[in-house]
């Protein structure tokens, strides 16, 4: 599967897979964290999100999230970073990470929240 690494604000780097819009219901149910980006060749993140189950964040509350980046931000493209011997720490580490490299337009800039 094609997929794309992104680079944290610590330097790590993150490997995610491309998963096409249409085949959503097919996310794994296992934890991990996933990407609304846009279809330009950074494929610029919109919105960042890690939790314990990547099918079902998606297709509950990640509907919401998925239609709002695609209608107001242009996001085409849905990548998803799983591994079954991390935990939800883990996850929340990567997405912090990310989110301070990135300042997606969809996630609280974590400046602000200090």
């Amino acid at each position: 599967m094609p997929g794309y690494t992104y680079t944290g604000a610590s330097g790590r780097l993150y490997t995610y897979v491309l998963v096409s819009a249409d085949d959503l219901h097919s996310l794994p149910m296992q934890g991990g964290s996933y990407v609304f980006a846009t279809n330009d060749a950074a494929r610029t993140p919109v919105f960042i999100e890690a939790t314990n189950s990547v099918r079902a964040s998606v297709m509950r509350q990640g509907m919401v999230e998925w239609n709002r980046a695609r209608t107001e931000h242009g996001a085409e493209w849905v990548l998803i970073h799983v591994n079954p011997t991390r935990n939800m720490a883990d996850w929340q580490s990567e997405k912090t990470d990310l989110v301070a490299c990135y300042y997606p337009p969809m996630n609280p800039n974590p400046d602000d929240q200090q």
